[in-house]
Order: C-alpha cells, then sequence, then structure tokens
C-alpha cells in the first residue's frame, strides 16, 4: 500500500487484515507477529485499494458521528468534518422537529440525528435511487427506520406538498465546480460524480437547496449546509438573495468554511 502511494499505509493494512481475520486492530497489534491466515478476501481488498479503490467501499462500511453506516458507489462516502453540521443542528433543532435532509446520500446526516434526537422525524432525498435503498437500509440497521425515511427527488425541482414546512432543514450537496474534478484525488473517481460536481461553477444544487430550504422552512427554522472551503462568501450572498437571515459560516477544525448556517 505504501509503495503504492497510499496515505496513512499501515492504518489502512491493520483495517484490511481487521476485517480479513474478524479480529479488532487492538488484538492484530497485540499480536503483530502471528501469521495471517489464507485469505483471497484480503489479496483482492488490497489488489482493489492498489487501484485506488477507497478503502470504505472494499470494507463496505464505515463509522460516521459514532455509528456505522453501510457504504457503496451508490453514495458518497461519509467524512469526519459532516460532523460539523450534524453537532450544529442538534444544537439548533426545536423538540419533535421534522427535518428534511436534501441530498440524503448514505443518510448519514439525517440518521445522526434521528438517532441522537428520539423526538425528531427526518425525511431524507437524493437524486439516486440507489443512494436512497442505502439510506434507507442504514436507517434500519441502526434502527430510526419509524423516523427516518428516503425518498428520490430532485432538490432543484419540486420536492414538497404545497404548505408543507420543517424545523429543520441539512444538506450535503454537490458544490465541486466542473472544471476542478479532474484534479481531485483518484479516489474520489469512485464516488458518483452527481454527489460531488456542483455545476460549472458549484453552486447548481447549492442554489436548490438556498431554493428550497425558503420555501419549506417554518419561521425560525434553521438551514445547514455542507459547502466547499472557499465558497463561503457567495454562499453568504446567496442566501441573502434567497432571504435567509441570520447567515454564518462554520469552520472545521483546519479553519476553512465548512457549513452554512441560516434561519428563515
Amino acid at each position: 500500500l505504501a509503495a503504492a502511494g497510499i496515505d496513512e499505509a499501515a492504518a489502512e493494512a491493520r483495517l484490511l487484515c481487521a476485517a480479513a481475520t474478524g479480529r479488532s486492530e487492538a488484538a492484530l497489534l497485540c499480536d503483530r507477529d502471528a501469521p495471517l491466515p489464507e485469505s483471497e478476501w484480503l489479496r483482492e481488498a488490497i489488489s482493489r485499494r492498489i487501484r485506488r479503490e477507497p478503502i470504505q467501499y472494499i470494507l463496505g462500511r464505515w463509522e460516521f458521528y459514532g455509528l456505522s453506516f453501510y457504504v457503496s458507489p451508490d453514495c458518497l462516502i461519509p467524512r469526519p468534518e459532516t460532523e460539523i453540521l450534524v453537532e450544529a443542528a442538534l444544537e439548533a433543532m426545536p423538540r419533535g422537529a421534522s427535518v428534511a435532509d436534501l441530498c440524503t446520500g448514505s443518510g448519514c446526516i439525517g440518521i445522526a440525528l434521528a438517532h441522537a434526537r428520539r423526538d425528531v422525524t427526518v425525511r431524507g432525498v437524493d437524486i439516486s435511487p440507489g443512494a436512497v435503498r442505502m439510506a434507507n437500509k442504514n436507517a434500519r440497521a441502526l434502527g430510526v427506520s419509524d423516523r427516518f425515511t428516503a425518498v428520490t427527488g430532485d432538490v432543484t425541482g419540486p420536492l414538497f406538498t404545497e404548505g408543507e414546512t420543517f424545523g429543520c432543514v441539512v444538506a450535503n450537496p454537490p458544490y465541486i465546480a466542473s472544471d476542478a474534478m479532474s484534479t481531485l484525488a483518484p479516489e474520489l473517481a469512485s464516488e458518483p460524480y452527481c454527489a460531488l460536481c456542483g455545476g460549472e461553477d458549484g453552486f447548481d444544487v447549492i442554489r436548490g437547496v438556498l431554493e428550497a430550504a425558503a420555501r419549506v422552512l417554518a419561521p425560525g427554522g434553521a438551514l445547514f449546509m455542507e459547502i466547499g472551503w472557499q465558497q463561503g462568501a457567495d454562499v453568504l450572498r446567496l442566501c441573502a438573495e434567497h432571504h435567509l437571515a441570520d447567515g454564518r459560516i462554520l469552520r472545521d477544525l483546519a479553519g476553512r468554511d465548512r457549513v452554512l448556517a441560516a434561519r428563515r
């Protein structure tokens, strides 16, 4: 893995060996001189990783906000920086809130909210039927399918019935400009293009999320949307154009723009 240029090669090797043997990483470290049993799965997993397939898809599961999510090439891989959005939404949601989780993907944001707050209900929306199936599978596996349901829909088109409102809207839309897609790390080629590319300027789906939020948020309702690290100023301007108030940018641990927070 290291020879193939994989960052964190040793850590990934431990993850793959743990998956192949059914032993924990800690157990493997304590008994690091023990030979590994023959494993065709491990050989194939290493081969796939050397071809730069994301380790998350090889393992089929990945952790987000302390929960284990099924993942596949149908959906974006959950990332730790998105947990900032979950924390902010948990603090802002009123008791008994209904939540719209736009561009839900694996369902990681909405399911994490439903798992942490037993009083809320969440509707996930994604343009990809495969992602919707994965989100509903995760909801069942994590015991929140009674309060989280994902449906297929396009956030840039009509999504909700007339007069329907939500106390909170969360979203992790595609926000990478099309001309930047070719510059991304090779692993990202395995993730769904529609979950990454936000059109020519990166704002096509962001605009759709803002329009939907302005339409369906209840008065005082909150919006939390992940954005690109250089998009903060432009997103705040678009936020004002859609008559959303109290717009502010939450930054990640590296000090980069990460989440738009606003209210209706």
